[in-house]
C-alpha cells in the first residue's frame, strides 16, 4: 500500500484540464440501489472525473433518480436509451468517455469514496497500463460475504514477451487469481480506443467482462494488482449471472472462445495460436466447474456432444484429448474430457 499518498499526489504536476477519470454506470430497474452506487461516487474525495450515467430503458423510477443526481451534480451526465443490455449500456458510456481511465461501476453495487484519490496516487507511481483491486462481495442488503482477495500486497507485472503473456494468462487470469471482472480493475481510454475493444452481447457471450480484459491484456507491457478493496459487489438473485440458462452457458461460452481465438489471429500472437488450446481448457475447465456445478456428468457429457458439432470447438476439443496427461494436472474434481 502506498504510504504518504498526499505526498506522492502533490510531488507530481498534472495537467487538471485533462479529465483523470470517466466511470460508467449502466442502469437498469435498480430504483432499490441506485442512490447508494451514485452517492458513493459524487461523494470522491477526487474531483477530477466524470459520471457517465446510462440508463438502459428502466420502467421503474431509476431513471427518474439519475435525472435527479444529474440536474444536481455537474459532473454527472445522464443519458437514456432504448434497452440495449449490459453490453449495450457499457459501449454506450466508452462512446461518450473523456477521461484517460476508464471505471466500470454496476448500478447496485458502490465503491469507496477514496478510490479514485488512491487510484490516481497509484497510476502516478507505477506509470503502468492497467490496475486491478480487490472486491467485497456482500449480500441483496448490503451484508458483507466473501472478500475476493486477489492481492495481499502490491504487486508489479512486466511483460516482456509474447510468451510470458502467455503464461500469465494460464497460469493466473484464467485460474482466476486476479479477477477479471472490469469492475475490478481501471483501463486506459486510449488503448480501448486504439484497438476498438467493445463489450460483446450477453446474449450470445458468456462472462463478456472475461472476454473484455483478457482481449486488453493481449495489447499491454505493464499491470499492477493492488491490495486495496475498493468495490463492494452486491450478490442478487435476480441478477445476469444467475439467471443465467444452464441450457446456453456452454454454447456462449463456445462463443467466448471463438472471439478470444479470432483476436490472437488478427494480431498475428503466433504463440498464442500455437498454445491456444491451454487456454481453451482452462476456460471451458472453470466455468464447468463453478458455474455448472450442478449439473450432472450424464447432462454434461451430452451438452459437450452436441457443441462438438461446432467447428472451432470440436478442433480444440481434439486437441485437448490428445495433451490428456499433459492437462490432467488442472482438472480439479470432475472429468469431462
Amino acid at each position: 500500500m502506498i504510504d504518504g499518498i498526499g505526498q506522492i499526489r502533490f510531488l507530481i504536476k498534472k495537467d487538471e484540464s485533462v479529465m483523470r477519470f470517466s466511470v460508467i454506470v449502466p442502469v437498469y430497474n435498480v430504483e432499490k440501489y441506485i442512490r447508494q452506487c451514485l452517492d458513493s461516487l459524487v461523494h470522491q474525495t477526487f474531483r477530477n472525473y466524470e459520471m457517465i450515467v446510462i440508463d438502459d430503458g428502466s420502467t421503474d423510477s431509476s431513471g427518474r433518480i439519475c435525472d435527479a443526481y444529474g440536474e444536481r451534480y455537474a459532473s454527472v451526465h445522464v443519458i437514456h436509451q432504448k434497452n440495449q443490455g449490459l453490453s449495450g449500456a457499457r459501449n454506450r458510456g466508452l462512446s461518450e468517455a473523456k477521461g484517460e481511465w476508464l471505471i466500470f461501476v454496476d448500478s447496485d453495487d458502490w465503491v469507496n469514496t477514496d478510490m479514485l484519490e488512491r487510484m490516481d496516487a497509484y497510476i502516478s507511481f507505477y506509470q503502468a497500463d492497467l490496475y486491478r483491486f480487490n472486491i467485497q462481495k456482500t449480500g441483496e442488503e448490503g451484508n458483507q460475504t466473501e472478500k475476493l482477495l486477489f492481492a495481499v500486497e502490491n504487486s508489479s507485472v512486466l511483460f516482456t514477451d509474447e510468451a510470458d503473456k502467455f503464461r500469465y494468462c494460464f497460469h493466473k487470469f484464467l485460474q482466476y487469481k486476479t479477477g477479471w471482472e472490469v469492475c475490478g480493475g481501471i483501463y486506459r481510454r486510449d488503448m480501448v480506443r486504439q484497438h476498438h475493444l467493445r463489450f460483446a452481447d450477453t446474449k450470445s457471450v458468456f462472462a463478456e467482462d472475461l472476454l473484455f480484459t483478457y482481449q486488453y491484456l493481449l495489447y499491454i507491457d505493464h499491470m499492477v494488482q493492488v491490495c486495496d478493496v475498493f468495490y463492494h459487489y452486491r450478490q442478487r438473485e435476480t441478477s445476469l449471472v444467475h439467471s443465467a440458462l444452464t441450457e446456453s452457458i456452454l454454447d456462449r461460452l463456445s462463443v467466448l472462445g471463438k472471439f478470444a481465438y479470432q483476436t490472437i489471429c488478427r494480431e498475428h500472437m503466433k504463440y498464442f495460436r500455437k498454445n491456444y488450446y491451454l487456454l481453451y481448457f482452462m476456460l471451458m475447465n472453470h466455468h464447468i466447474e463453478y458455474k455448472l456445478a450442478n449439473v450432472s456428468d450424464e447432462d454434461l457429457r451430452r451438452m459437450l456432444r452436441e457443441l462438438n458439432a461446432h467447428k472451432l470447438h470440436g478442433r480444440f476439443m481434439r486437441v485437448i484429448c490428445l495433451h490428456r496427461t499433459e492437462l490432467m494436472q488442472y482438472m480439479t474434481t470432475r472429468v469431462w474430457i
